[in-house]
């Protein structure tokens, strides 16, 4: 029951029905981590917006993970932070020297499930006339 209870909270976030955040995204993405693992949650080329998240944990363990951006061509790591219960995180664009990034999770304590929908549009955009 707790499992259906955890499960209806994931998406009703990922929806819109239950989050904090202006995010309105149908499309959701739901990973689930284990202690000393590193995930990628996330991979965007040319976009802008935002990534929100929803961590979820067994009652009375810690919701708690580590965040990171890779952001390429350059390769760079940006961190975020460790995050509990819930986040949301810019995409990084050309102000941040970013072509595309991926999203990583990881040093969790206690095995987690992790929720993320994203609002994002096209950053950039080149139009080509052949005459």
């Amino acid at each position: 029951m707790i499992r259906r209870l955890l499960q209806a909270s994931m998406l009703a976030f990922a929806f819109g029905v239950a989050s904090p955040s202006p995010s309105r995204s149908e499309d959701y993405k739901l990973i689930e981590i284990g202690p000393g693992e590193t995930k990628d949650l996330y991979f965007e080329v040319n976009l802008a917006g935002s990534i929100h998240v929803r961590i979820a944990a067994a009652p009375g363990a810690e919701p708690c993970a580590d965040f990171w951006w890779i952001k390429w061509p350059l390769g760079t790591i940006k961190d975020l932070g460790r995050q509990c219960g819930s986040a949301s995180f810019e995409i990084p664009g050309w102000l941040d020297f970013s072509l595309s990034a991926k999203l990583r999770v990881g040093n969790a304590r206690t095995p987690l499930k992790i929720v993320a929908s994203e609002n994002a549009t096209v950053a950039n955009s080149v139009v080509l006339s052949i005459p």
